[in-house]
């Protein structure tokens, strides 16, 4: 054992056994299932609340590397846009299937983080809230998902507030309201020099 160096982490983990024979490994062909920041199950309960079926939505954008309000930097923000993906797995594998924004306003910028769904009752819609580290400002966006289209998330509304300051992750205490967590006081968007020194110090 030697306490001066670190042993190598392995490349994948898995709690049940062999990772090579018990893993896959999900990409896309467009290569824009990459730098997911987040990932939450999605519960389909019965009438009685027993778990029928899950899958998991996951949170990602390969523009991380030119847009990151926290570690910058902050190159540009509408270049490449983040997605959500709806993975369903069983067994044999899974397939991931990049989610339509139904309703979507054009004008906003998606760069999603955190993300949480609360559970579908005996086929009852789900609400899903995102951090968004959009252009201007940080904000949770809430979109409505519907077990019968799955692949579709409808968007209902942007919301906003002061101590939004750099949220990170959502933990859902009813279908309409959550805890967030900031990670930094002090970001990229600070105007002129103290953007680019105060995050580095913090």
């Amino acid at each position: 054992f030697n306490v001066f160096r670190r042993p190598d982490l392995p490349t994948e983990w898995f709690a049940g056994g062999n990772a090579v024979e018990s893993c896959s490994i999900l990409k896309s062909l467009d290569n824009r299932l990459k730098f997911c920041e987040d990932q939450s199950f999605w519960d389909f309960k019965d009438a009685s609340g027993v778990t029928v079926d899950r899958k998991v939505i996951a949170s990602c954008d390969p523009a991380r590397k030119e847009w990151n309000t926290v570690m910058g930097p902050l190159l540009d923000a509408v270049k490449d846009e983040g997605s959500l993906w709806l993975i369903d797995y069983n067994e044999t594998g899974g397939r991931a299937q990049e989610m339509i924004l139904e309703g979507y306003p054009k004008t906003k910028v998606f760069h999603p983080l955190g993300v949480q769904i609360w559970p579908s009752q005996d086929g009852s819609p789900s609400n899903m809230f995102v951090v968004n580290h959009g252009r201007y400002r940080t904000t949770i966006e809430q979109f409505i998902l519907s077990p019968s289209d799955p692949s579709k998330a409808k968007y209902k509304r942007t919301i906003r507030s002061r101590y939004f300051l750099s949220p990170n992750a959502l933990a859902l205490t009813s279908p309409t309201s959550f805890f967030i967590s900031n990670d930094h006081l002090l970001t990229r968007r600070l105007p002129s020099f103290l953007g680019k020194v105060l995050p580095l110090f913090e």
